[in-house]
């Protein structure tokens, strides 16, 4: 699926930490380099999308004059996601698919904050099939989209491998459900810790987790007993008087 994805050039992605939207773009069109702005993550943090040889050799003339940018690869499995190689024909295809499973698509409300559609875009306001397989070509607009967070929100990241770690490690309180490489039960079991800590109320959560109350706290918050137990399965040797 990811191979039909693209067209007959193999595409990579990779990520330009270091350099503003502008300054990589004025770059693009200075050499006539055949790449796209995949996603725009921070202020500085750019996801470039392209042909695998357009990326090497923009990573060479980035690198020979700027010494403090850090380029690290995407791993896409050869595609070049939210770029000019995702083919059409598939792009098509997917929608037909969603359309079976989408059947009834719902209007997103206010807080629907979207990255691929600006807020003036006629695309009817729904979330179906056109809204999620259009996703596959438009650039992510994640620095766009983070403006209209609070200062003072807990951002929650319900994704595998905390993409946004790095973006909202100065500004927000961020908490990521799941992280790369790590234990997933051990990493919801710490979030939600993080969590309670914090104070957020998760009445339907605590109640599957958490349900019975040993005392009640200053905060009114339900104890994490789930999460503490007894482990029977070890043997050790105990101590007696007579050896004593």
């Amino acid at each position: 699926a990811a191979t039909s994805l693209a067209s007959s050039h193999r595409g990579a992605m990779m990520v330009i930490r270091g350099l503003e939207r502008e300054t990589i773009e004025a770059a693009l069109l200075k050499d006539c380099f055949s790449l796209d702005v995949a996603c725009h993550n921070g202020e500085t943090s750019i996801t470039l999308a392209g042909s695998e040889t357009e990326l090497n050799r923009f990573e060479n003339v980035i690198s020979s004059t700027n010494d403090s940018v850090y380029i690290s690869p995407v791993h896409t499995y050869g595609v070049a996601f939210h770029s000019r190689l995702v083919n059409d024909e598939v792009v098509d295809k997917l929608e037909q698919k969603l359309r079976e499973v989408i059947v009834c698509p719902k209007m997103r409300n206010s807080k629907w904050v979207s990255t691929c559609y600006d807020m003036g875009d006629n695309d009817g306001g729904f979330a179906g099939s056109k809204y999620y397989s259009s996703g596959f070509k438009k650039c992510v607009e994640f620095e766009r989209a983070c403006r209209s967070i609070p200062e003072n929100a807990i951002v929650i990241e319900c994704g595998p491998c905390a993409l946004f770690r790095s973006i909202f490690a100065n500004s927000h309180k961020y908490i990521s459900l799941l992280e790369r490489g790590k234990n997933s039960l051990e990493c919801f079991a710490s979030s939600y810790g993080r969590l309670f800590i914090l104070g957020v109320p998760m009445p339907g959560v605590t109640k599957r987790i958490s349900p019975r109350l040993a005392f009640p706290n200053p905060n009114q918050r339900a104890l994490r007993e789930a999460f503490i137990g007894w482990d029977h399965k070890l043997n050790y040797t105990r101590p007696h008087l007579c050896l004593i």
